[in-house]
C-alpha cells in the first residue's frame, strides 16, 4: 500500500541500463500486485471520510451577456502565466532551462515536452547521489518553490532513442562537473516523500556510456503532492480535474473529472475494436478526456455491458443475467435507468451501463439489482475502481480510485459508493475496475494518463490495460 513514511522515500525505475546506478533508493513494498481475486474482509460500518464536496465553478465557456453599453476602456486578454502543457492558462514563454533561466512551473502538475539535444547548458556531468554514473550530455533545468511539506513525484518518457535521467536537488552547487545537493535520482521515474518547504531543482540530464551521449527528446511530468488536500486544475472551459492523496481507507489516490455538458463539452461512448488503451483511443478520437468503460471478455475483447452511441447499440447487457444501471443522454440532459439483458434504452441516443449501481437518489448502496446488495468477493475486496456519477446540478463525474500498487489500496464497491456520494453524486454506477481502471486527460501527465493503472504492479502511467470501450469528452 502507498503510505506516508517517516524519513525519505526514493523510488527509481528498474529499467536502468547496464552500468547505470539508480543512486540511493528505498523501494516501497507494493503489496497490491495484480491478482485474480482479493481476500480482504468486508469494511466496517464506520462513518465515511468527510470529503470536500465544494468545487471551483466550471467555466461554461459562454460569453457574458451583452449589456449594450460600450466599454470605453476594454481590458485586454490576460497574458499567459508561465509555461505548462496542463491547463488552459499556461502558454507563456518557455524559459531556456539553464541555471540562470530555469523553467519554473506555474501550477501542478507540470508537464513539458522538450529536448536535451542542443540544450544551452552542458556543465552538470555527475551527481553526488550517483557519482559513478556519467551524465555528460546537455541538461535542462527546472526550478520550483513550495510553501507546504509534501511528496514529490516525477515521470519521464524518452523519445526517439534518447536516454535522459531525472535528478531532484536542493541548493545545487557544481565543482568540476560534479553536482552536490542531489536528493533523489532515477531513470524515467523518481519519488521522494516527507520533504520540507523550500526551493528545489529538477535536472533532466543526458546519460553517457563513456563514448556516446544519448541526448534527445522527452516528455516529463512532475508534481508536488500535499496530503489530505484536494488539488483542482481547470483544464479548459467545462472541464475541471480534481485529485486527492489521502492516508485514510488504507491509503488512497482519487481522480475526479467534473464535466459541464451544458456548455462547451460533449460526451460519447466508443468501442475499441480488438481492444485499445484509453490513452490511445482518446488520441485517435481527438478527445480531451476519457475513462475506461464496462466489463468485457478477455478472450475476445467483446463488451458485456450496454453501450449505445449516436443512436446505435454497440453492445447489449449480457454480463450476468441481471438488469444493469445505466446513464444515458440525448444532447446535454443526463438520465439514468435500469437496463435489462439484451434490451435497448430507446429513449436516449447515447448510454453506458455498469455493475453494480453505487448511488441512487443520493443514497449510497452498492446493489447488484434493484434493492439487492452486492455479495460477491470481488465487490467486498479492495480493488481499483472506476465510476460515472451525476450531481444534483447535472454535472457529470468521471472518477477513478487507484489500487494494487503503492498509489492506493483500492475500495470495496460499498465503500466506493460512499465516496461517490460524498463527492456529490446523487446517482452513480460502477464501471470495470481492477487493471482496467484508467483516467486520461491529455496534456496533464505522461501520455495523458493521470491515474495509476495497475497491470504492471507499479504506481506509474505505464500499467494501462487494453479495454473494449470507454467514455470520452470532446
Amino acid at each position: 500500500m502507498w503510505r506516508w513514511m517517516s524519513g525519505l522515500l526514493l523510488v527509481a525505475c528498474a529499467s536502468e541500463e547496464p552500468g547505470k546506478s539508480a543512486g540511493p533508493s528505498t523501494v516501497p513494498n507494493d503489496t497490491g500486485s495484480p491478482a485474480a481475486s482479493d481476500t480482504d474482509s468486508p469494511p466496517d460500518d464506520s462513518d465515511p471520510l468527510p470529503v470536500d464536496s465544494g468545487t471551483d465553478p466550471i467555466d461554461s465557456g459562454e460569453p457574458p451577456a451583452d449589456t449594450g453599453d460600450p466599454d470605453p476602456d476594454p481590458d485586454p486578454d490576460p497574458e499567459p502565466v508561465g509555461w505548462n502543457l496542463c491547463g488552459d492558462a499556461f502558454r507563456g514563454t518557455r524559459a531556456a532551462g539553464t541555471p540562470a533561466d530555469p523553467i519554473e512551473p506555474p501550477s501542478w502538475p507540470m508537464v513539458d515536452l522538450g529536448t536535451t539535444l542542443g540544450a544551452p547548458t552542458d556543465v552538470w556531468d555527475r551527481y553526488d547521489c550517483a557519482p559513478d554514473t556519467l551524465e555528460t550530455g546537455p541538461e535542462v533545468l527546472y526550478r520550483f518553490t513550495v510553501t507546504e511539506p509534501g511528496h514529490f513525484r516525477a515521470e519521464l518518457r524518452e523519445l526517439n532513442g534518447s536516454d535522459v535521467d531525472l535528478h531532484l536537488l536542493q541548493a545545487p552547487t557544481v565543482t568540476d562537473g560534479l553536482v552536490s545537493g542531489c536528493i533523489a535520482r532515477g531513470h524515467q521515474r523518481v519519488e521522494a516523500s516527507n520533504l520540507a518547504p523550500g526551493e528545489y531543482w529538477l535536472a533532466l540530464d543526458s546519460w553517457s556510456n563513456g563514448s556516446t551521449e544519448f541526448a534527445g527528446e522527452y516528455e516529463v511530468a512532475f508534481e508536488w503532492i500535499v496530503p489530505e488536500v484536494w488539488r483542482t486544475v481547470n483544464v479548459m472551459p467545462g472541464l475541471a480535474w480534481r485529485t486527492l492523496r489521502t492516508d485514510d481507507d488504507g491509503g488512497q489516490t482519487l481522480q475526479v473529472l467534473e464535466v459541464d455538458l451544458s456548455g462547451a463539452r460533449q460526451m460519447k461512448p466508443a468501442d475499441h475494436p480488438s481492444c485499445a488503451t484509453v490513452a490511445d483511443k482518446a488520441d485517435a478520437l481527438g478527445a480531451v478526456a476519457g475513462i475506461n468503460g464496462g466489463f468485457f471478455g478477455l478472450s475476445d475483447c467483446a463488451s458485456l455491458d450496454f453501450v449505445k452511441s449516436g443512436g446505435s447499440v454497440l453492445s447489449y447487457n449480457r454480463l450476468n443475467g441481471l438488469p444493469q444501471r445505466a446513464i444515458g443522454w440525448t444532447g446535454t440532459a443526463l438520465d439514468h435507468t435500469w437496463v435489462d439483458p439484451y434490451e435497448d434504452w430507446s429513449g436516449v441516443s447515447d448510454a453506458i451501463s455498469g455493475y453494480p449501481s453505487l448511488v441512487t437518489g443520493g443514497t449510497a448502496f452498492a446493489e447488484k439489482a434493484p434493492g439487492e446488495q452486492v455479495v460477491s468477493s470481488t465487490d467486498w475486496s479492495n480493488n481499483p475502481r472506476s465510476a460515472l456519477g451525476i450531481t444534483a446540478s447535472g454535472t457529470l463525474l468521471m472518477v477513478t480510485a487507484d489500487g494494487r500498487t503503492s498509489a492506493g489500496a483500492g475500495f470495496t464497491t460499498p465503500r466506493f459508493a460512499e465516496w461517490m456520494r460524498d463527492l456529490g453524486a446523487v446517482d452513480a454506477l460502477n464501471l470495470d475496475g481492477g487493471g482496467s481502471t484508467t483516467l486520461v486527460v491529455p496534456g496533464c501527465w505522461v501520455d495523458g494518463v493521470v491515474s495509476h493503472p495497475s497491470d504492471n504492479g507499479v504506481a506509474d502511467w505505464r500499467g494501462a490495460r487494453t479495454v473494449a470501450d470507454g467514455v470520452y469528452i470532446y
